[in-house]
């Protein structure tokens, strides 16, 4: 896939000099489309800059610079031969078209080499502690309608240590073909994925998990502009030794770069459809929908990226009481501390308004979830094969939910250390 391809700086040529004002306002607007992303426009302004001054070598050599970035290397290939067969074209010019032509025959062979299929599998051990698996309440006495109830001794908190196994194949379709949408042409991509996924209590088996899933879907990327997907993924859940739900779900996403790719803004969401598999929680059955819009900024020569989103969310139950709606703010940050090693953190809060009472209740459930997360990763490099790219990766996670009913309350701390590879 041609992700990060730089692109090489184009030296004025005597002929520039030349230009009037106006030739100079389109060229500076015709770079301006092509850094907004409007490739198209930018094509349009350079072909009128050069219709009016076939000289103009400099808005010529910027012109092929912008094919390259719709894929069309044979149209940029024409363009600096051109350049390069003039004899006026001074020398320090000509060096500068014969790296780019060179470059251009470079992205055309991958082009036609990085098509085909991808596997990436991948497996991870690990550990996990939690100090709430049950999610049981923080308060010892619930208030429910007139009377003072007793918190069950097997409903209050209780901890436990749980193994984690991990193993995952993700498959990538790169067609080498791309699609013209808008003013860019994006590669198009199509990604598969299944994964499976199981916790296992040392005592308390009845909370164990089992997650199996696999997702499929299209995606478009523009080069240094956008990117776009859309997945269809299915969840199946089981719940200690019993069959819990299944989640069927569509996701679509869109993210925008800017700023050679220090910014972007990203807007996902989904629908999901869950389907409870116990008579006994039927009530549960529902559809999900939710909607985030995100911004991300990268600096320090990459090596730092903060995040920050909003989301907005509700789900429909079959049960009125199950129902409700919410939004969600969070915030990231990620150091690559190390060459090889990596600390972040992450904050989100959570909010749910529930449309009706839950008897014996007499009022509808209002909860805020708050979650903080701190970890450290390290990626091992190594002449042995099976230690290399190794992945060690440490995390604490705290979840505070507080909630007008008590029996809702309650805090959690799980700490995870994992072992992962990719091959």
């Amino acid at each position: 896939m041609l992700i990060g391809l730089s692109v090489l700086p184009m030296a004025a040529t005597a002929a520039d000099t030349t230009t009037t004002d106006t030739t100079q306002e389109q060229f500076l607007q015709a770079m301006k489309d092509r850094a907004d992303g409007n490739l198209y426009d930018a094509v349009e302004a350079f072909d009128n800059i050069l219709t009016n001054n076939p000289q103009l070598h400099r808005a010529r050599l910027e012109l092929a610079v912008t094919y390259r970035r719709l894929y069309d290397y044979a149209k940029a290939k024409e363009l600096a031969q051109e350049v390069l067969n003039d004899p006026k074209t001074p020398p320090n010019v000509r060096v500068t078209v014969q790296a780019f032509l060179v470059q251009l025959d470079e992205d055309a062979k991958q082009m036609a080499t990085t098509s085909g299929h991808y596997w990436r599998p991948e497996v991870g051990l690990g550990w996990l502690y939690d100090t709430n698996v049950n999610a049981g309440p923080s308060a010892n006495l619930i208030d429910i309608g007139s009377a003072i109830w007793t918190l069950n001794p097997g409903s209050k908190p209780s901890s436990d240590s749980a193994a984690i196994i991990n193993a995952g194949i993700t498959h990538q379709y790169r067609t080498g073909k791309s699609i013209t949408v808008g003013q860019s042409d994006a590669v198009l991509l199509w990604q598969d994925y299944a994964n499976y996924n199981r916790r296992d209590y040392t005592d308390k088996h009845a909370f164990d998990q089992d997650i199996i899933t696999v997702a499929t879907g299209p995606a478009l990327v523009a080069v240094h502009n956008w990117r776009a997907n859309l997945s269809a993924q299915a969840d199946y859940i089981r719940l200690g030794s019993e069959d819990f739900a299944w989640f069927f779900s569509l996701l679509p996403s869109f993210t925008k770069q800017f700023a050679n790719d220090a910014w972007e803004i990203t807007l996902d969401g989904g629908i999901t459809k869950r389907d409870y598999q116990q008579q006994t929680d039927s009530e549960l059955d529902s559809t999900y929908y939710t909607g985030q819009f995100s911004v991300g900024y990268t600096f320090a020569k990459a090596r730092v990226s903060l995040q920050a989103g909003a989301s907005a969310y509700t789900e429909d139950a079959d049960a009125i009481f199950n129902s409700y709606d919410g939004l969600g703010v969070y915030g990231a940050i990620a150091w690559r501390a190390w060459s090889t090693g990596s600390i972040f953190g992450r904050i989100s809060e959570r909010t749910m308004e529930y449309d009706a009472e839950a008897a014996p209740f007499t009022a509808a459930r209002d909860e805020r979830v708050r979650q903080y997360t701190v970890g450290v990763s390290q990626t091992f490099k190594s002449d042995q094969k099976w230690l290399n790219d190794l992945t060690m990766a440490a995390n604490f996670v705290r979840s505070d939910n507080y909630s007008n009913i008590a029996i809702h309350e309650f805090s959690r701390e799980q700490s995870t250390v994992m072992l992962s590879k990719a091959f």
